[in-house]
């Protein structure tokens, strides 16, 4: 396969994580009575109060900047290969502590797994494109 059709998957993958860190922004920005029906759906049964809330708008802003950052290297991506490999690696990462924290937690467990696993094979993917990529355009400026 040539380097413009592992970027091109590649950029696939990051437009899909670019997407599910994009989504709680438009969930924050939605009457609180359409967010507590949506939260209800992924099982949140609490009564939330003003904090909670507050904390829900923070961090929903906090997964779009997140979002934000993967658009961007959407841009010129064959030159932002050692951000990306970081980025694999967050992914993997954070889709192990999803599951072990998650497990733990009681949450529930289809969102937990869902979640950990669409983490992991994201950042694999993305690892193992970005890497190939990283070290071909290595083995070709040294020849």
């Amino acid at each position: 396969m040539n380097s413009k059709i592992y970027i091109q998957i590649l950029r696939v993958v990051l437009v899909a994580l670019a997407i599910a860190w994009l989504t709680p922004v438009v969930v924050a920005f939605l009457p609180w009575s359409i967010t507590e029906n949506f939260l209800e759906g992924y099982g949140f049964t609490m009564q939330f109060d003003p904090l909670m809330k507050y904390w829900f708008v923070m961090a929903a802003m906090i997964s779009g900047a997140v979002g934000a950052a993967f658009v961007y290297l959407l841009y010129k991506t064959d030159e932002k290969l050692g951000i990306i490999v970081f980025a694999g690696w967050f992914h993997v990462v954070l889709g192990m502590v999803l599951l072990i924290r998650g497990i733990s937690l009681d949450a529930p467990l289809l969102i937990v797994v869902w979640d950990s696993v669409f983490c992991v094979m994201a950042g694999a993917v993305v690892l193992a494109l970005s890497l190939h990529e990283k070290y071909k355009l290595k083995s070709d400026m040294e020849s």
